[in-house]
């Protein structure tokens, strides 16, 4: 967003120089409704400022002959912030992306303004993609990988735009300057995204999680009239990622407007989460007239009420973790 542009009307408040230009500490408001507060020599930024964009977003830092130059910080409409490396008023160089509850969501490189290079993309489970982008900025090509939370256990193969076309099971092996470098596993099967429909969890439901498959396990539950139970293969920590569950996807047109009545699924934990045979149980919670948002490319954590654990939605599916 940019409001220097000649056909744009600007009314100045504080000093003038004697040309009629701003000169020292001034607020320069344009007819965009962008406002720019900061330190102006000659009718040009030069020294420290901040852009306040329409949107509610905003861009400070240290401007030379009318350029931003070196570390600024581009705030987003929600809260979320972008540190990055400024050349000429174009981002060039690292940069790093927090969300407005300051989680890392993104880490890598710019070049004119464009992700590029090796770059990470982090989510609410702990995991994140990792690649080298293309020329738009995007997740796409043969050498991309999800990253498991556990930081090695990786799925490394074709993504298109940040989604897994045909991916083999990896290792991280080592991390050198922030570039990853995977081992593919031998006789790996072949993952694909799939996401669920209305009729439909999964075209091929049998297909084992590798992150799963090393720590949960399914068996008969402890408790009375319960069926079955999903348990802890090993001893976690606090707050572990240890299994993903999916379903099926109703919109909110398909239920009856009269009596808005969904379910959500939520974890039901049962002792400490940090020993082995600990199991969670998932219990249907009924609930009225609740709206359902929709998920842009930022993930919305959702904690769930009155119980230890958390769930998530990340790329079409909901993690558990244990408290």
């Amino acid at each position: 967003m940019d409001s220097d542009d000649e056909n744009v009307e600007e009314t100045v408040e504080g000093q003038l120089d004697d040309d009629g230009l701003p000169h020292g500490v001034c607020t320069v408001s344009y007819s965009s409704t962008d406002r720019f507060e900061g330190n102006f020599v000659h009718g040009e930024k030069n020294g420290r400022g901040k852009f306040f964009f329409f949107d509610g977003s905003t861009l400070e830092g240290f401007y030379v002959d009318d350029a931003l130059q070196g570390q600024g910080v581009y705030t987003y409409e929600d809260g979320g912030v972008l540190h990055g490396t400024y050349v000429d008023g174009e981002l060039n160089g690292p940069a790093q992306e927090h969300d407005a509850d300051g989680r890392l969501i993104f880490k890598g490189q710019y070049k004119d303004n464009i992700r590029h290079g090796v770059c990470w993309i982090y989510y609410p489970d702990g995991g994140g993609l990792v690649g080298e982008v293309n020329e738009d900025g995007e997740m796409t090509g043969e050498k991309i990988a999800y990253v498991y939370p556990d930081g090695k256990t990786a799925l490394y193969g074709k993504f298109i735009d940040g989604e897994m076309l045909g991916a083999k099971l990896a290792t991280l092996v080592s991390l050198e300057e922030g570039k990853p470098y995977f081992e593919i596993v031998p006789g790996s099967n072949v993952y694909t995204f799939d996401k669920s429909t209305s009729s439909c969890i999964s075209t091929n439901p049998l297909l084992p999680d590798p992150y799963e498959l090393e720590r949960v396990y399914v068996a008969t539950s402890m408790i009375s009239n319960a069926g079955e139970g999903l348990y802890a293969k090993i001893s976690v920590g606090p707050r572990t990622v240890m299994s993903f569950y999916n379903g099926v996807r109703i919109t909110h047109q398909e239920v009856c407007p009269s009596k808005i009545r969904t379910h959500q699924v939520y974890p039901n934990h049962y002792g400490s989460g940090k020993g082995r045979g600990t199991h969670s149980g998932l219990w249907l919670r009924p609930q009225l007239g609740r709206e359902k948002r929709p998920r842009g490319p930022r993930m919305v954590s959702a904690a769930a009420e009155g119980i230890r654990g958390d769930s998530a939605e990340v790329n079409g599916r909901t993690f558990l973790s244990f408290e």
